[in-house]
């Protein structure tokens, strides 16, 4: 093998149908073969396993069942993998050409013990700076594609913490500050792959994701006081991002919960509140045909939040902003719901949603009663806001075929 060291490649993955194809194929085609690649799914409703099952003969392991979430997915991985060396894959990024001679060349010509390589995302991202880590956790890198690590070392630094949204930060700090492990970065042209810009780490809210920070870093021994000098000059040296932040949280939020399946039957959760900070005033639940259509509803007064989960069925939800103070006004919001998926659905919005299956079961979590005077609604097929609904034979209330359109409820004054 010419020193080519045994390098196990994990690849997490759920519900990724749209890019995990290209993910493996990125790893099956590289030049270099002394690969063991070993594939993590969380139990995927979609038909991310029959894609991956094409390539099962080429594909060292794989691992379909629930899971707690990316870190716990890697954690598997990492426990399995024999290799020398480890890398990380998400399923929506994918490797260069001869990107694995690369990271061979290095561990075999350098004593290190990990490396960082050139990505691409937005811009190529590349460098290693190790004395600024105390400053910032701003890795132009993450777990996927650029990370490489000799297995050994990763297993001294020790598992990935699943409480944190960057787990891969605190693996980090331990691995570079604590333990003072050796490490370089690839030329800026030995791009190793392509980082997707709407992979996990995109969907953090920046607001998360600094207090995240704050987290890691008070755990990590570091000064209190020095933890909130560096959270404040974050937010001053991008205060548009901050405030961007708090702006996006007014809009409808998707959220994946885990379903626990076993012989005996199942366990699902419905509400998680450290996801969603959120005041419950009442629970409903209701059941609908194929085809019906519910909405779009609203209240003018004693305005409601919501979370939505389907516990039978499959059905399209649509969310329309109706806040004509906000940039986003008349903007529509569409997500699909099935088990194991929860939508938040804020105030100043009005909702309604659609069913696909003989017999579908949702389930309503309110921040506010139900008060029928205050009750509006718009049109389903509003021509404004050319809802596609996916369904061609609708069956509506008939108070909900007589809604008014969009133009005639919010008239600009």
């Amino acid at each position: 093998m010419n020193n080519e060291k045994l390098i196990s490649i994990i690849t997490v993955v759920k519900d990724g149908e749209d890019t995990i194809e290209k993910c493996i194929n990125s790893v099956l085609n590289q030049n270099y073969k002394n690969i063991e690649y070993i594939i993590i799914d969380g139990n995927s409703s979609d038909n991310t396993m029959s894609i991956i099952n094409k390539y099962k003969e080429k594909i060292s392991l794989v691992l379909s069942e629930n899971d707690k979430g990316i870190w716990d997915a890697m954690n598997k991985g990492i426990k399995l993998a024999k290799g020398e060396i480890i890398g990380f894959l998400n399923c929506d990024d994918f490797y260069y050409e001869n990107s694995f001679k690369t990271v061979n060349n290095y561990f075999n010509n350098f004593d290190i013990d990990f490396l960082f390589g050139t990505v691409k995302k937005y811009k190529l991202m590349y460098g290693y700076n190790p004395s600024i880590i105390k400053w910032s956790f701003g890795f132009y890198t993450s777990h996927s594609v650029g990370f490489f690590i000799k297995t050994d070392k990763h297993r001294l630094v020790g598992n990935y913490n699943s409480k944190y949204l960057s787990a891969d930060l605190d693996f980090f700090y331990k691995m570079i500050v604590k333990l003072k492990l050796n490490g370089l970065a690839t030329k800026k042209d030995e791009i190793l792959g392509q980082f997707d810009k709407g992979g996990f780490s995109s969907k953090i809210n920046y607001i998360e994701h600094l207090k995240d920070l704050n987290q890691i870093r008070l755990d990590n021994n570091q000064n209190f006081l020095f933890v909130y000098f560096l959270f404040v000059i974050k937010i001053l040296k991008k205060p548009f991002k901050f405030l961007k932040a708090i702006i996006k949280k007014m809009k409808p939020l998707l959220i994946r919960t885990n379903i626990y399946p076993d012989k005996r039957g199942f366990f699902k959760e419905l509400f998680l509140r450290k996801k969603i900070k959120f005041n419950c005033k009442f629970t409903a639940i209701s059941s609908s045909k194929k085809n019906v259509i519910r909405g779009l509803h609203y209240q003018v007064k004693k305005k409601q939040a919501k979370i939505l989960s389907v516990l039978k069925g499959r059905a399209i939800d649509v969310c329309v902003n109706i806040d004509k103070n906000s940039k986003n006004f008349g903007k529509v919001y569409k997500f699909i719901l099935k088990p194991g998926l929860l939508l938040f659905v804020p105030k100043n919005f009005a909702h309604g949603i659609g069913f696909f299956d003989n017999e579908n079961i949702l389930l309503y979590h309110l921040s506010e009663y139900r008060f029928p005077e205050y009750e509006r609604g718009i049109i389903y097929n509003d021509k404004k806001l050319k809802i596609n609904w996916k369904i061609k034979r609708p069956i509506l209330s008939e108070r909900d075929s007589r809604m008014p359109s969009f133009l005639e409820t919010f008239k600009k004054t």
